[in-house]
C-alpha cells in the first residue's frame, strides 16, 4: 500500500516554490519519510491501538476464548502554522520579470526550509518542556509514545542530551495530520500591501505566506521505541544500546522490526567512533543496524534535558 507524504503532496499541488521543494526539504526526512492523513476540518476523533488480540490453535471440536485489541478514542488537532513574507516593492521592481520570479523563488525557499525546520522537531518534542519544543504547536512523539522501560531505554547522561526513535512506517502506524486534506503551501501569488519595518515604519511590498494545519497521530503507540539520555561523551550511544532497544521493541511488537531509526548526527558519529581500531581508522559511517536504516536528522537535538 503506497503512502503519501508531505513532500509528495507538494510535488503533486505544483504552486508556488513547486521547482524548489526536493531542493530545500531534502534535509527534513520527516517530511520525505512520515506518511500524511487528511482530517475534515482541523480535528477528529480518531483512535489509537494500545493493545493487540491474540491468535490461538485449538484442537478440533474445542473452542477458544474470545480475545479483541485494545483501543482507546482521542481528539487529534491540526495545529495552524504560519510564516508571512515581505519583500520590498522598490528592491523588486529593480529586477526583470526573471530577476523578479527568482528573489521570490528565494523567498519561498527560505519560508518552506523554515517551516519544514519547526514541523521537524516539533514531530519528536511536541508540547514537551523540552527548549525547542512550541507549546502552541502539535502534540509529538513524546507525547503520543508509552511510556515506561519497555519502550524507553536510558543511556544515563545527565547533560547536552540526545534521542534515538525507533519507528514503524506502516499503515495505522504513525501519521502526519492535514486540515482539510491539505498541505502547508505558499499563496498562489504575491501581492501588494503596506507593511511595517522593525521600527513600526510603513513601507510597500509584495506579500504573500505560508499557511496550514499541521499535526501528529500515533496510531499504534506501541511502534515507538526511544533511547534517551545519550550525552557528548561520558554517555554515548553504543551497539549494545542498540541491541538493548532492539529486543524491547521486538518483544513489545511481536517480533516485527522497525523500518527506521532515527537519530542526530552526533549519535551516528559517537557509533563510528565505536568501529574504529589501529587496523581500522577511517571505517565506514554506520548506516543500519541489523538491517534496519538510520535517518540522520538535525530535528532531534542534541541539548535535550532530563
Amino acid at each position: 500500500m503506497a503512502m503519501v507524504t508531505m513532500i509528495d503532496l507538494l510535488n503533486l499541488q505544483q504552486g508556488v516554490g513547486f521547482e524548489l521543494i526536493n531542493e530545500t526539504l531534502v534535509n527534513f526526512p520527516e517530511l520525505a519519510t512520515i506518511p500524511t492523513q487528511g482530517l475534515n476540518g482541523n480535528s477528529m476523533r480518531l483512535t489509537v491501538r494500545t493493545e493487540r488480540g491474540t491468535a490461538n490453535f485449538r484442537n478440533y471440536n474445542e473452542g477458544t476464548a474470545y480475545t479483541k485489541g485494545e483501543w482507546e478514542t482521542r481528539v487529534f488537532e491540526a495545529m495552524p502554522i504560519t510564516k508571512r513574507v515581505g519583500v520590498d516593492q522598490e528592491e523588486a521592481d529593480q529586477f526583470t520579470p526573471e530577476g523578479k520570479a527568482r528573489l521570490f523563488a528565494e523567498e519561498v525557499s527560505e519560508s518552506l526550509e523554515s517551516a519544514a525546520s519547526l514541523i521537524g522537531t516539533q514531530t519528536w518534542y511536541g508540547n514537551t518542556a523540552q527548549a525547542v519544543a512550541d507549546a502552541k504547536g502539535f502534540p509529538g512523539v513524546i507525547d503520543q509514545m508509552n511510556t515506561g522501560t519497555d519502550y524507553n531505554t536510558t543511556a544515563g547522561g545527565t547533560t547536552a542530551l540526545s534521542s534515538v526513535y525507533f519507528t514503524q512506517i506502516a499503515p495505522n502506524k504513525l501519521y502526519l495530520l492535514l486540515a482539510n486534506g491539505k498541505p502547508i503551501g505558499m499563496e498562489p501569488s504575491w501581492r501588494l500591501d503596506t507593511i511595517l519595518d522593525s521600527s513600526s515604519n510603513p513601507y510597500d511590498a509584495y506579500v504573500n505566506k505560508i499557511s496550514g494545519g499541521i499535526g501528529l497521530r500515533v496510531a499504534n503507540r506501541k511502534c515507538i521505541g526511544r533511547i534517551h539520555n545519550i550525552d557528548a561523551s561520558a554517555n554515548p550511544l553504543t551497539w549494545a544500546l542498540l541491541r538493548t532497544a532492539m529486543n524491547k521493541y521486538l518483544a513489545q511488537n511481536g517480533g516485527m522490526r522497525p523500518t527506521h531509526i532515527w537519530l542526530a548526527p552526533r549519535s551516528v558519529e559517537q557509533l563510528w567512533n565505536a568501529l574504529v581500531t589501529t587496523e581500522t581508522v577511517n571505517p565506514d559511517r554506520p548506516t543500519s543496524f541489523m538491517g534496519v536504516p538510520f535517518v540522520e536528522t538535525g530535528s532531534i537535538s542534541i541539548a535535550e534535558t532530563v
